[in-house]
């Protein structure tokens, strides 16, 4: 089922935000603060698949750039409190594609639009969590194609529409003011609604309809919370001042824990609710799908053919591969160790020339005393066992035995979707993609994956629905029960 999310927040300097950081961070693009020199870069940021700026009739041409439109923006705004932009974030539903997203956020976002806003929406497509950012400005444009006021002084009117007048306390009259002038209460009127509460829930609505649109009866979203919904859930009891006291100081107040016990039954109920309502749609999808059974013997057919024919050559190549790493990799070792050696030997030769000098020389010796070769012998003690290990180490041949029991085991597994993708693989890593059995049994496992992953969550919902009706049933208290 689709879930309801949309958050409606201002971007104000009074948070030490601006729109230009905003816009792009949200867009995944690089844009330059013409107020303050930054420039923000978020090109990094693959999420976001789609971006664009849809304009009112009047706003100008030049708006359509992202940089240009909030950087204008950040020029009229000056109050160091200012609103810079209102941003709504919503939740896909996870049943649309990038496409249907594409026109259900371009929808949306055109309603604003006809409001009177610069709108600046980007879509982040992340697995599990699609959502859009729309970025709206907080002033519309006017004929002129500017920016129109936020607000406006107006007279203050009555209930049937007429000026109010100001009242002198002391005469009790109209007062009067410069050059006789009459004067009238005047109040701050704003330019347009947007900032009004019920617009909030207004545009919360339009979003649930929007959605509503692409989604089934079962799937369709509600903007109202499940109290307004009218969703039945056990009410909690009055706490009371007493209660809390104990609870602060440390006492476990029965009223608070019973508020807890039924927040906790509530919360169960509702997840019980959502897992069966998935855990039937699910079991709708699957009695649509090909029979799994069928392309299940198929599909496991057609890997034990592919690992039987090819299994052995797999294991004889990725022995190969494997054996000419690990040579590779333990003779880099011999040969730095051999090197080290050798430079020790030599330092010591060296030490020993310089010791007994002109007399060694003579005498065409190397110098080396018993004294000497000893301290050498310590020196390249450790290195000499390191290098003796080595060598041992060393492989004398691949060890194709290893991965023949590897494909082996797959092939006498019962795991259907591993027996199949394996196969696949060993395919590929010996370049027999142009098998008619491999090409047979990709057509099959195409078919296979997707019910195979819905069989899994099935199994999922099932053993969440058994958890939450076990809690239900197990409950301390056998007053919580709601059906």
């Amino acid at each position: 089922m689709a879930i309801y999310h949309m958050s409606i927040k201002n971007i104000s300097r009074a948070k030490g935000k601006t729109a230009i950081a905003a816009a792009a961070y949200r867009a995944g693009t690089i844009l330059t603060d013409q107020e303050t020199g930054i420039t923000h870069n978020y090109v990094k940021k693959s999420e976001v698949k789609y971006t664009e700026i849809i304009l009112p009739e009047h706003a100008p041409a030049e708006y359509a750039n992202r940089e240009i439109l909030w950087n204008e923006v950040q020029k009229i705004e000056t109050q160091d409190r200012a609103r810079l932009a209102r941003e709504w974030e919503v939740a896909i539903p996870n049943e649309l594609d990038l496409d249907q997203a594409k026109t259900l956020i371009r929808n949306f976002a055109g309603s604003l639009v006809k409001e009177g806003m610069c709108v600046d929406l980007a879509i982040h497509w992340k697995d599990g969590n699609h959502h859009a950012h729309i970025m709206g400005t907080t002033r519309h444009i006017g004929k002129d194609g500017k920016w129109a006021a936020k607000e406006r002084k107006g007279y203050k009117l009555d209930a049937e529409g007429k000026k109010i007048p100001v009242i002198d306390p002391k005469t009790g009259h109209q007062k009067i003011g410069a050059r006789g002038r009459k004067m009238w209460q005047r109040e701050t009127v704003q330019a347009n609604d947007w900032n009004r509460r019920e617009k909030v829930e207004e545009w919360r609505k339009r979003w649930a309809d929007c959605c509503n649109k692409y989604l089934s009866q079962e799937r369709r979203i509600d903007h109202r919370s499940y109290e307004r919904q009218g969703v039945t859930q056990l009410p909690t009891v009055h706490e009371g001042y007493a209660a809390r006291l104990m609870e602060q100081r440390g006492t476990v107040s029965d009223l608070c824990q019973r508020n807890r016990d039924i927040r906790l039954y509530n919360q169960v109920v509702v997840l019980y609710r959502k897992s069966t309502r998935e855990l039937k749609l699910l079991e709708q999808e699957i009695a649509k799908e090909p029979d799994f059974r069928e392309l299940r013997m198929d599909g496991c057919r057609l890997a034990e053919e592919l690992l039987h024919k090819y299994g052995n050559k797999w294991a004889e190549k990725r022995a190969q591969e494997e054996f000419e790493k690990e040579t590779q990799y333990r003779q880099s070792y011999i040969d730095m160790f051999t090197q080290e050696i050798k430079e020790t030997e030599e330092k010591y030769k060296k030490k020993a020339l310089k010791e007994r000098g002109l007399f060694a020389k003579m005498l065409g010796s190397d110098g080396m005393t018993d004294k000497i070769k000893e301290e050498m012998a310590d020196a390249t003690r450790y290195l000499r066992r390191r290098l003796a290990e080595e060598r041992q180490a060393l492989p004398s041949e691949p060890d194709t035995e290893s991965y023949n029991k590897n494909w082996y085991n797959v092939y006498k597994s019962n795991d259907a979707d591993r027996k199949m993708s394996f196969a696949m693989y060993l395919c590929e890593k010996i370049g027999a993609q142009n098998d008619q059995g491999y090409l047979q049994l990709k057509k099959v496992y195409n078919k296979f994956e997707p019910i195979n992953r819905k069989i899994e969550q099935k199994k999922r919902r099932q053993e969440l629905a058994q958890y939450y009706a076990n809690y239900r049933t197990n409950s301390r208290s056998n007053e919580y029960t709601i059906d």
